[in-house]
């Protein structure tokens, strides 16, 4: 057989397609020397190839396969091709020795954010331990409260607060106490969802433009039950503009402004000066240790001090003219409903859960207006 033919035919019998370097300065000679057939082509190995013999090994990211130089009949080297992005399937490749396996790091998450151990209890769990079900999947990240789950107790809350508030003066003072300890968790919940929105909104404009457009809506029901004030989505649209003024205005006179105008305007609002200062609070303290429980044993003497004066006739006049029954379900059943929200915040595992969130604004005007209408026949 020609030399030629030789060198062709054990070219073409060495393995089709096996790893090859890229050409570098320090690998020109080696890939000038297999042009010329100085380097005879050998059959792959099964065993693992020792690649610190090769000038570019310590760079493995720029390694790629491309076939081996083949020899025309008239004994030329063939320019060498381009490599395929196809993956190689020949018996080199299958025979590659497995790669060691990573070193598996335990990273935490809420709703997909990596977090450090301070930053994943800073409102979660108080600084308490990690429960054990919060170690590990999605799955069993989902047995936590989901902001649906807090959703959905605002609402209750919600309904509860209004329904004694409307027809607390017919109804037994037991019932009244215990609608009014429901309806404490509302707003402190919808303050803190109001924190998470606000973190996770893709348009701050459109997330402002909902709370007015339902505000408004909800502004004639709730001017016919409780006469000219505010409902409580202009208190959480003043919150969110503190906010953006929290995070983006530089100027500490500007920032000033701004607090003083919000706090100004809350007055007019439903829960007044307090809701505005507990939604900055909550997002002050978001990534704090205890955060939660700071925030709300605060509100709690805040709240629970003056309503004890009040009822106890110091003259405050808080609950002055309302039946009893009132009176003492404002008191510190009203306050007790803090401590059930506390409880179901510092359970949040930063899951949303299902998405429901025209209901959630729909609901407020459309409950208003239902409790009117039951008024006018009781």
């Amino acid at each position: 057989m020609p030399k030629s033919r030789a060198l062709t035919a054990t070219a073409n019998t060495a393995a089709p397609c096996g790893p090859q370097r890229r050409t570098s300065a320090r690998a020109k000679g080696m890939f000038f020397r297999a042009s010329q057939g100085i380097i005879a082509a050998k059959p792959h190995s099964s065993g693992p190839r020792n690649s610190s013999s090769s000038p570019t090994a310590a760079s493995s990211d720029t390694t790629r396969a491309s076939p081996r130089p083949v020899r025309e009949k008239d004994g030329r080297a063939a320019p060498l091709q381009p490599a395929a992005n196809s993956s190689c399937t020949c018996a080199a490749a299958e025979a590659k020795p497995p790669h060691a396996p990573a070193k598996r790091t335990r990273t935490r998450t809420i709703a997909g954010r990596p977090l450090c151990r301070k930053h994943f209890i800073g409102l979660h769990y108080n600084g308490a331990a990690i429960p054990d079900f919060l170690e590990g999947s999605p799955v069993a990240l989902s047995r936590g409260t989901s902001a649906f789950t807090l959703k959905m107790a605002a609402i209750a809350g919600m309904s509860c607060n209004h329904v004694a508030n409307v027809f607390g003066d017919v109804m037994a003072p037991a019932a009244t106490m215990i609608l009014f300890t429901l309806g404490g968790l509302t707003f402190p919940i919808m303050a803190f969802l109001l924190c998470e929105g606000y973190r996770h909104t893709s348009s701050i404009r459109r997330y402002a433009a909902r709370l007015a457009l339902f505000a408004v809506a909800a502004e004639v029901p709730w001017f016919l039950l409780w006469g000219p004030s505010l409902n409580v989505l202009f208190t959480l649209l003043i919150g969110l503009g503190l906010l953006w003024a929290h995070d983006h205005l530089r100027n500490r006179g500007a920032y000033g402004l701004v607090i003083v105008a919000g706090v100004a305007a809350s007055w007019l609002c439903d829960w007044a000066i307090a809701g505005p200062l507990m939604i900055v609070f909550f997002h002050r303290v978001r990534e704090q240790p205890r955060g939660v429980l700071k925030v709300m044993a605060a509100f709690g003497a805040v709240f629970g001090i003056p309503q004890l004066i009040s009822v106890w006739g110091a003259g405050l006049g808080a609950a002055g003219g309302l039946p009893p029954a009132i009176q003492w379900g404002a008191l510190g059943y009203y306050t007790l409903g803090f401590a059930l929200a506390t409880f179901l915040m510092t359970t949040y595992n930063g899951q949303r859960g299902p998405s429901l969130k025209w209901f959630f604004y729909a609901y407020y005007p459309a409950h208003l207006l239902v409790l009117w209408i039951v008024a006018q026949f009781v």
